[in-house]
Order: structure tokens, then C-alpha cells, then sequence
């Protein structure tokens, strides 16, 4: 799996359960409001399904993401907790030096090595493309850790050219979202008309 997208999903882990909640909630009121939504029947029942299948996969990188931490020594934990999660209080950093070279070297390798046992348990670029990037929670996000890196390299012309070799056709991601954007724009167009 590419590491930047092992990247995104290390951000987004902390707020998957969160999110898979806030799906429950959006499906239940979809359903109740059935009743009052002129929408054909088949529309709303698509909607509730594709719904559905995101948090399904939610919770599915949520499980695998879970069970790769938990395997990881305390350092790691700290090291990913610091960039990442952010649930440690400072007083739990004391004693680490998160600015040295050598912090930098493990979070490569870390994520490196948390991208290769993702793609081991099913996750992999394709997977994260077909069926995360279409959500605007991981389009975002992506869009997120790409500027960021593309910014943290900006004055380091080798760097700037292997963190864009790193991010796989970032205009393809965009043109998904685009294409997703001018399709919502569209379909919220027709349903003024109507």
C-alpha cells in the first residue's frame, strides 16, 4: 500500500467509530423521513445501502488498523500516538525527542511497515481507492496529507521529487473528486428542478 495513503488512514483511525455512529444516525433518519421524501423508493433504499457499505469498511480498517497497533511495541505507540492519534497527555512524550533525524527515519519505516501489513490483511491501493476515496471524509483527508507533504518538502528539491513520486497520480485522485463533485452538483440541480 502506497504511505500516503497508510498516512491517511493513521489519521482517520481514531475517528472511524465516530463515524461509522454518525452513518448510523444518517440511515436512520434517511429511513424515517421516507415517509415524507419524494423520492423514489428504490433511490432511498441505494442511498441507505451505500451508506451502509461505508461503514462497513469503517469499521473493517478500524478491526485491522486496531489489531497492527496493539502489536507494536510501546515506543511505536508513542511515535504514532505524537503524529497521529493525539489521545496522550505531554506529560506521556517526556523523555522523547521528537525532532531528531532519528524519529523521522522510524516514522518512515513505521509507516512503511504499518502500509505492508495493511496490504497483507486486504487493504491495499485499490481497495483505498475504490472504495474509501469515494467518501468526502477520505477524500479530504487525502487531499489533506498530500498538501501537507508536498508542503513540508518544498524547499528540498530531491524531496520534493520522491514525495511526488510517493503520491501515486495525485491528479487522478483529484479528478475523482471532481468528477464526484460535478455529479453531486448536478444531481442536487435536478432535484431542485423536480
Amino acid at each position: 500500500m502506497n504511505a500516503t495513503y497508510a498516512k491517511c488512514l493513521l489519521f482517520a483511525y481514531p475517528h472511524l467509530l465516530e463515524l461509522s455512529e454518525q452513518i448510523d444516525t444518517i440511515v436512520e433518519k434517511r429511513a424515517l423521513s421516507s415517509m415524507t421524501n419524494f423520492k423514489p423508493c428504490i433511490t432511498l433504499c441505494d442511498e441507505i445501502l451505500d451508506l451502509t457499505e461505508q461503514k462497513k469498511n469503517f469499521l473493517k480498517i478500524y478491526l485491522i488498523l486496531n489489531k497492527i497497533v496493539e502489536k507494536l511495541s510501546f515506543q511505536e505507540k508513542i511515535y504514532l500516538d505524537y503524529k497521529y492519534f493525539k489521545k496522550l497527555s505531554s506529560a506521556d512524550y517526556e523523555g522523547y525527542d521528537f525532532s531528531s533525524r532519528n524519529y523521522f527515519r522510524k516514522q518512515i519505516k513505521l509507516v512503511n511497515r504499518i502500509a505492508d501489513q495493511l496490504e497483507k490483511e486486504g487493504i491495499d491501493d485499490g481497495f483505498f481507492l475504490d472504495k474509501l476515496l469515494s467518501t468526502d471524509f477520505f477524500a479530504e483527508m487525502l487531499k489533506r496529507v498530500k498538501d501537507y507533504e508536498i508542503k513540508s518538502y518544498k524547499n528540498k528539491p530531491l524531496q520534493e521529487k520522491l514525495a511526488r513520486a510517493s503520491l501515486i497520480s495525485r491528479e487522478k485522485t483529484e479528478q475523482v473528486i471532481e468528477e464526484k463533485q460535478d455529479f453531486l452538483d448536478y444531481s442536487s440541480s435536478n432535484a431542485r428542478i423536480a
